[in-house]
């Protein structure tokens, strides 16, 4: 069960640069605009003679906008006569208004006007202007935008005096001008925002809130020359005000020469309309799927770097788009750019209760292009379970295809079947994978166990699919190979069993399947050994084209207690591109180069590019530094466990700490990396030394190891904790010893606070599981249980017999309560599918029915992973808190 507090996603944001409309409107003739003409709705570009030479800051039409304005005076003079007849009463202003909202409204309105067709200033465009430089350009705007016909003044636009920046600031500036006399029938609003974004990160502060978005960054620009444009989206959350702030590092790296420039004050907030986007093809077009308004309606969207092309209405065919990786997965786009291929909740019939009225033979034909099916009575409450925690939108999502050329829009469902992560070639083939809902769905989040098989389907017929794979093993993650449309790549691994395990990359051809690299079962003999494939899901497209047209797999994987990049070729050799000891992950590939992040659990992310010649020659160049980094002393250390086993222990600290904090990981096939932690750095800031065992059932460790755990949990894992905890106590003594973990993590902390209760001052739980009998019926992973505290297949809804019963209850933490001392700390998210509230509930009414000091906190809104940014804060002053309360 994972134990992923620091894990977060935060859709793709971006800045707007807008220019609304302004005109002046007479009752009696067309709408007439200024003379510099057409400025409502144009393209917007700022020169920047610093960085790179644009087009003027000027607004220029073209044909298109000139045909879409001249229908909009059409349609504006329609209403405003309209209005004036009806209404004769009312001024010119509100004639005005009422004429605006009036066209505003209408379908024709949307159709000529589609005013979000407005420039948008991407991540890579965001433009760059010294403050003289930029004031000098808002002058040119005045002058553009005066009327000379009217002489109606338009006032200075100046910039605010708070545009003074700072170090350990960063701020959004929005410079509006709304000149407005009501005794005009003219109102010309100009909106210009900028963004001054500056890395935030006080040192002083002992809550450290600053990540890094792998998920979306660093995105390696594509580019035809040496020169490449880095952009890497940077978060950080503030537990105080309770935000989130995401901003963007532009960085130029010069390949022939190394060097590397950093574009300032580039930074912009990415809008959060944005479902799903796409990768940015070689043309600079990409594409994304948006909600409008407050009934979010769903749009898919064409665009180039510099304005939207083209908008299609999606909500004629689907109700949601999944954020997903697991099933969902990504939009993938035609190499031609012509189809766009999702995973999404589509419509089926209405469905009505029995007392529901079917609709008047009006309201059908009203309704013909929406509604096909017949309303379906007696279904509206029928139980649709969507796919467990942190997965409550997805339900039963299918496939959609979108073609940009014919504007048509077909769907693809099965029955019982779930499906997403299409991927589709160049000759119009689309590979899907499909995850059985039967006999009823199981947790698929952190959980690679699920039956899946892989289908192919194509354009040219969207409703004939064939099945590749079979479903007596999970097939996921399906990649088309580059240069080859026979031939893909994917992950396979054993159903159920540990929900985590060594995966093997296999190939599939002509009908046939290979391993390209094969299942590792063996403990790596040293940090730099290739320990097998640990991972989720492969990137959306994980190939790096070699020079010489050969693809290369670049992979990220744990090995001991590092996450490693290898680049992996077809015939199975393998090649380590980053160094043990800190954690490195491949974030966006473009062509022969990739962008990888880097960190270690005394410095923060850095973000290199990696450059391949061969399969062996490359180099790795640093181009985003680590913005800070912390005195720590670290050590490894590896023992024999109970189990007969090798396990290995990972140690941080601080010079003069006096305390000691035990960390036992979530999963429990999971693994405590090494990578830059916020609260680990902040507990060693406040003076605690922080011992992190992987103990046996970690990954990373070959795939016996993740084995050895089943039907063995309550004993090998406890036990390799407390000789870690030994090994390290018997050469350094601390006047404080606590402990804290959640999820299996917390299910460990609560087993050793029973085990030793005398040992630990204190404990912090999170979100544990503590009766596994209790547990089992509740539970979106009722599998887990069964595997982990057993050993067997899944029951899949059948009860344990007696005998297992007692086996679950001999291993629950709940069977030992009565022998805990140590105060304890219980952190609870009220809406945790995976482990739910009444398992941290009854072991905080155990405890108190003996007399043990306990506090629980319930956060309303917060899930398994107790991520959001108000938790987050206040979970760790509390960990803090309680531990200092409980000092000798």
């Amino acid at each position: 069960m994972s134990d992923s507090e620091f894990e977060g996603y935060t859709p793709t944001k971006r800045a707007r640069l807008e220019v609304p409309l302004a005109a002046q409107i007479s009752p009696n003739s067309r709408i007439r605009k200024p003379k510099s003409a057409h400025n409502q709705i144009a393209m917007m570009k700022i020169d920047n003679s610093v960085k790179r030479r644009r087009e003027s800051f000027v607004v220029r039409p073209d044909d298109v906008l000139a045909e879409k304005i001249k229908k909009l005076e059409e349609l504006y003079d329609d209403a405003f006569r309209s209005e004036a007849q009806e209404n004769p009463e009312l001024s010119f202003n509100e004639l005005n208004l009422r004429s605006l909202e009036r066209i505003t409204s209408s379908e024709e309105f949307l159709k000529a006007a589609d005013l979000l067709d407005l420039p948008v200033l991407l991540d890579t465009e965001t433009p760059v202007l010294e403050k003289v430089a930029l004031e000098e350009q808002l002058k040119e705007m005045k002058h553009d935008l005066e009327d000379n016909d009217n002489g109606i003044p338009i006032p200075d636009l100046k910039l605010p005096e708070v545009l003074e920046t700072s170090d350990h600031l960063q701020r959004a500036y929005r410079i509006k001008q709304l000149p407005h006399d009501s005794s005009m029938p003219v109102v010309i609003t100009f909106v210009f925002l900028l963004l001054v974004s500056v890395l935030a990160f006080n040192h002083r502060r002992k809550i450290v809130a600053f990540i890094l978005e792998g998920l979306e960054s660093p995105y390696l620009s594509p580019k035809n020359s040496p020169q490449y444009q880095i952009n890497s989206t940077w978060s950080i959350k503030d537990p105080k005000k309770l935000d989130e702030s995401s901003f963007l590092r532009t960085h130029i790296f010069d390949s022939a020469t190394k060097n590397v420039s950093e574009l300032k004050n580039c930074g912009g907030v990415r809008a959060t309309s944005v479902v799903k986007i796409s990768e940015v093809r070689e043309n600079g077009e990409f594409f994304q799927i948006v909600e409008i308004g407050e009934k979010k309606e769903l749009f898919i969207e064409k665009w180039s770097q510099e304005r939207r092309l083209q908008r299609l209405d999606l909500n004629k065919t689907i109700t949601s788009v999944p954020k997903d990786l697991e099933i969902s997965g990504a939009l993938s786009v035609s190499p031609c750019g012509r189809y766009v291929v999702f995973s999404a909740e589509t419509k089926g019939p209405d469905e009505k209760s029995f007392f529901d009225e079917a609709k008047s033979d009006s309201d059908k034909k009203a309704n013909d292009e929406t509604e096909k099916d017949e309303p379906v009575f007696g279904q509206k409450f029928l139980s649709k379970k969507p796919w467990g925690e942190q997965m409550t939108k997805t339900v039963s999502p299918n496939l959609v295809l979108v073609d940009f050329e014919t504007e048509k829009i077909e769907k693809l469902a099965f029955e019982n079947s779930s499906l997403g992560q299409p991927q589709i070639n160049s000759t119009g083939n689309i590979l899907f994978m499909a995850l059985d809902e039967k006999p009823f769905k199981l947790g698929r989040i952190y959980c690679t166990n699920r039956p899946i098989a892989i289908y192919q389907t194509s354009v040219a017929d969207f409703s004939k699919y064939e099945k590749l794979t079979e479903d007596d093993y999970s097939a996921r993650s399906p990649r088309w190979i580059p240069g080859n449309d026979s031939s893909f790549i994917f992950l396979k691994r054993s159903t159920y069993g540990p929900h985590l395990e060594c995966d093997a990359l296999c190939q599939f051809t002509d009908g046939k399947i290979h391993d390209i690299v094969p299942v590792i079962k063996d403990y790596p003999k040293s940090d730099t050994e290739f320990a097998g494939i640990y991972c989720t899901e492969l990137k959306s497209s994980p190939f790096l084209i070699l020079p010489s047209g050969e693809p290369i797999i670049l992979q990220s994987t744990i090995t001991k207690s590092s996450v490693i990049v290898f680049a992996i070729s077809l015939d199975g050799s393998i090649q380590r591109i980053t160094d043990p000891g800190k954690s490195s992950y491949v974030s966006s590939i473009c062509g022969d180069s990739a962008a990888i992040i880097s960190c270690s659990e005394n410095t923060s992310e850095s973000v290199h590019i990696l450059q391949m010649k061969s399969a062996t020659d490359f180099s790795l160049e640093e181009v985003v530094p680590a913005s800070d980094s912390f005195e720590r002393i670290q050590e490894n250390f590896e023992l024999t466990s109970k189990s007969k086993r090798i396990f290995e222990t990972h140690f941080t600290g601080r010079e003069g700490n006096k305390n000691l904090a035990l960390y036992p990981h979530g999963g429990p096939n999971s693994n405590t990396t090494k990578s830059f932690s916020t609260t680990f750095i902040g507990l060693g800031e406040l003076g605690y030394d922080i011992l992190m065992p992987n103990y046996t059932g970690s990954v990373g460790y070959g795939q016996d190891n993740v084995y050895a755990l089943g039907g063995n949990i309550g004993d090998y894992d406890i036990d390799d904790c407390l000789a870690a905890l030994d090994h390290h106590l018997a050469k350094k003594s601390y006047e404080n010893v606590f402990v804290f973990g959640g999820s299996h993590g917390g299910f460990l902390t609560a087993h050793l606070t029973a085990a030793r209760p005398d040992q630990f001052r204190a404990a912090v739980i999170r979100n544990p599981v503590i009766d596994l009998n209790s547990m089992h019926h509740v539970t979106d992973i009722p599998d887990w249980n069964e595997w982990q505290g057993l050993n067997i297949p899944p029951l899949l809804g059948k009860s344990p017999i007696e005998e297992q019963i007692l086996e679950l209850r001999k291993r629950s933490p709940i069977a030992y309560a009565h022998k805990v001392k140590t105060p304890t700390l219980m952190n609870i998210g009220l809406k945790d599918l995976r482990v739910p509230p009444p398992q941290g509930d009854q072991w905080i009414k155990a405890l108190r029915s003996y007399g043990v000091t306990c506090e629980q906190y319930d956060y309303p809104e917060d899930c398994h992973p107790l991520g959001s940014t108000e938790t987050l804060g206040d979970i760790f002053v509390h960990l803090h808190r309680w531990f200092n309360m409980h000092k000798q």
